[in-house]
């Protein structure tokens, strides 16, 4: 069964650009995503197990270059089932001169 984090990790490596769960340690790259799992409540539980749980995760995309270099994020998870819920703009790093795009996706897990 792959995880949660498997299967985020494997739908954005494919984008050419590091991706890391947290957060990237030293050495910030021209461009890079981040990201996390906000939630992960149980959405359905039938006699004291567990049927299905809604993940919610959070993809942030960092670039130096603006938004115009950003990959295509949202194709990527929807391709790996991934729904798109929101997205925003993230605050401009002045220490890094990083811009970035924040987005939220949901995948359904059932077991």
């Amino acid at each position: 069964m792959t995880t949660i984090f498997e299967r985020v990790q494997t739908a954005l490596s494919g984008l050419g650009v590091p991706v890391k769960n947290g957060q990237i340690d030293g050495e910030l790259p021209e461009t890079y995503i981040v990201w996390q799992i906000i939630s992960a409540p149980v959405e359905q539980e039938a006699d004291n197990k567990l049927i299905s749980k809604l993940h919610t995760v959070q993809v942030n995309i960092w670039s130096r270059k603006g938004a115009t270099a950003y990959p295509d994020v949202e194709s990527a998870m929807t391709a790996a089932g991934f729904a798109y819920e929101s997205g925003r703009d993230l605050v401009y790093s002045e220490d890094s001169k990083h811009s970035g795009y924040g987005m939220d996706f949901n995948f359904l897990e059932e077991r």
